[in-house]
């Protein structure tokens, strides 16, 4: 049992330090990203760009993982966990109804998303009022 708990210990650091080495590494992705961007771009616009890039690539781990955790089909029912609280089950709602409008409405939403960043990215008025409104 020992030596169980010993691999199990070893693995999780091993775990921990790769992640944080992959997190450096896409951290200086990004920088290095958004300095070329910033060449060609303002920088506003380069930001923008940027953050949509990582965005779009954590999307992407995110799906990878869920193939790799359910397989093609995904979970069938949801998860029993979240019955009894009602907070999580309003969340389930208004998840999967944003989830059946942003499929019916793809390229829609894509560029209401694209529009809403560069938005932001350009106007530092816009970038003012939505930290005001969030409360930074």
């Amino acid at each position: 049992m020992r030596d169980l708990s010993v691999r199990l210990a070893i693995a999780a650091a091993s775990l921990l330090l790769a992640g944080v080495g992959f997190i450096a590494a896409i951290s200086f992705m990004c920088v290095a990203l958004y300095l070329q961007l910033a060449t060609m771009m303002t920088p506003p616009l380069a930001a923008t760009t940027t953050a949509l890039a990582a965005l779009l690539f954590s999307l992407f781990v995110m799906m990878i993982g869920r193939w790799l955790a359910f397989g093609r089909r995904g979970t069938r029912g949801g998860s029993s966990r979240i019955a009894g609280d009602p907070a999580m089950e309003l969340g389930r709602r208004l998840g999967e109804e944003a989830f059946k409008y942003v499929k019916a409405h793809r390229s829609g939403t894509l560029i209401a998303t694209l529009v809403a960043g560069f938005a932001v990215g350009a106007s530092p008025k816009l970038r003012g009022w939505l930290r005001n409104l969030i409360g930074l």
